[in-house]
């Protein structure tokens, strides 16, 4: 029994553009004898593995390379000559003229070089930090090179960098104290600012007045108003740009419920019209629309409720519209209405009314009376692949009518028993079978 497995193949040059995971393509690249094969890997990727081209390489090569074989057309100079002919790396060391020494030199991750520098070798510094010259010499910080970062850190928290102790003195930490003790106090004579001079718990009746003492103002007592025409619980304000009058404002703020009466208006606007959150309806509210198309609506506008839901109610709608009945025999196979050749949008559904096969320009199917199509997109869809099709009545296949089969796992080869549509048992010897990938 001869048994055929064939993988995907090409007589092309190119590679394969999609395999499957674990799934095999040979490229012949015919003409050239270069085969190659290839296997499909994880996350759609494509490996090549093997093939004629390899196995060539392979044999182009003695066991032990002792003999290696160049290609024709490779030229070696004389120069290359003699460094495959040296017997050890000192002997290619010196036909390449480097210094034995050389091979002391140690570069390390830092590239730290070990040896000494004798004097014959000028060095340069660039950067943040630059200087020339040899052995020992002298180095130059660049201005403004010294960062915030490139700064130790401060030892102590809450402290200030500075220098009490005299001219010429290092950079130190200074306290809270230490730093307020170099300033002086604000100035009384000018608006130079400064320090302000601790009270020395005088009392919370002691102020610091402009000679910059602590001192109890003059005066004290209650502010004396207008007298008996003010009514109780009344705002005063201060009259005059002197600001020496108080005066009755007529507006009373209640003892026990802050209610606020006597006022007209409030920062332009009438008290009476103010929202609350008691108000049980919007009458009378200029900026409240009931427009249930919200064609007046505006960034200065609110809109009802009721509104709001109308408008949303009709916005709303089902993404599939109902189109009516589809007849797929009508008009010598264009069917009615013409789906190959309309103009669709997505979401047009229609049912099928009578049983038949419809063509489009690529692809065709059978179509049952309960049937629905479904378009997937906008446009001319002349593609059985551009309609989703809900079968209305599958059942299962009979020998004249399409449907569903169910079919078992087999083991396949030899002499099997199968059942035929009609229910029969039947032997049946398989001689030998082809499974083909197909070509790409």
């Amino acid at each position: 029994m001869a048994n055929v497995i064939r993988i995907k193949r090409s007589t092309g040059a190119a590679a394969p553009s999609g395999l499957a995971q674990g799934e095999l393509a040979h490229v012949e690249q015919q003409g050239t004898g270069d085969g190659r094969l290839y296997i499909g890997v994880g996350g759609a990727g494509i490996e090549e593995i093997g093939g004629k081209f390899y196995v060539d390489l392979l044999n182009s090569y003695d066991a032990d390379l002792a003999t290696f074989a160049l290609p024709a057309s490779t030229t070696i100079s004389a120069f290359g000559a003699t460094i495959i002919d040296d017997a050890d790396a000192s002997a290619v060391l010196t036909t390449l003229g480097i210094d034995t020494d050389l091979l002391t030199t140690t570069i390390g991750a830092t590239a730290t070089l070990t040896g000494s520098n004798t004097g014959d070798q000028t060095i340069t510094l660039t950067g943040d930090v630059t200087g020339t010259g040899t052995g020992s010499f002298a180095a130059t910080i660049a201005a403004d090179a010294v960062t915030y970062a490139k700064m130790q850190n401060v030892v102590a928290n809450n402290v200030f960098l500075g220098n009490n102790a005299g001219a010429g003195g290092i950079v130190d930490e200074l306290t809270g104290t230490e730093a307020t003790a170099l300033l002086s106090l604000f100035a009384t004579t000018s608006t130079v600012q400064g320090l302000v001079p601790g009270s020395n718990n005088l009392g919370a009746t002691y102020f610091l007045d402009g000679s910059g003492t602590w001192s109890v103002p003059a005066g004290g007592g209650d502010v004396v108003g207008p007298g008996p025409t003010v009514t109780d619980n009344t705002i005063a304000r201060f009259d005059g740009t002197g600001g020496l009058t108080i005066q009755s404002t007529g507006i009373v703020i209640a003892d026990t419920t802050n209610d606020v009466t006597g006022m007209g208006t409030l920062n332009g606007k009438t008290i009476a019209n103010l929202v609350s959150t008691t108000d049980a309806a919007s009458a009378g509210w200029t900026f409240v629309i009931d427009d249930d198309t919200m064609a007046t609506a505006s960034a200065t506008t609110l809109p009802t409720s009721e509104s709001v839901k109308a408008y949303v109610d009709t916005a709303v709608t089902s993404g599939v519209t109902y189109q009516g009945a589809f007849d797929p025999t009508a008009g010598a196979g264009a069917g009615s209405p013409d789906l190959d050749t309309i103009t669709s949008t997505t979401g047009d559904m229609y049912t099928v009314t009578v049983a038949g096969t419809y063509n489009w320009t690529t692809g065709s199917a059978i179509l049952e009376v309960g049937d629905v199509l479904i378009a997937e997109a906008d446009g001319v869809l002349n593609n059985v692949a551009s309609w989703t099709i809900v079968q209305n009545n599958l059942s299962a296949a009979t020998q004249t009518t399409p449907g569903y089969v169910s079919v078992g796992a087999q083991t396949f080869g030899g002499t099997k028993t199968f059942e035929d549509i009609a229910g029969t048992d039947v032997a049946a010897t398989l001689d030998s079978f082809v499974i083909d990938g197909g070509s790409f």
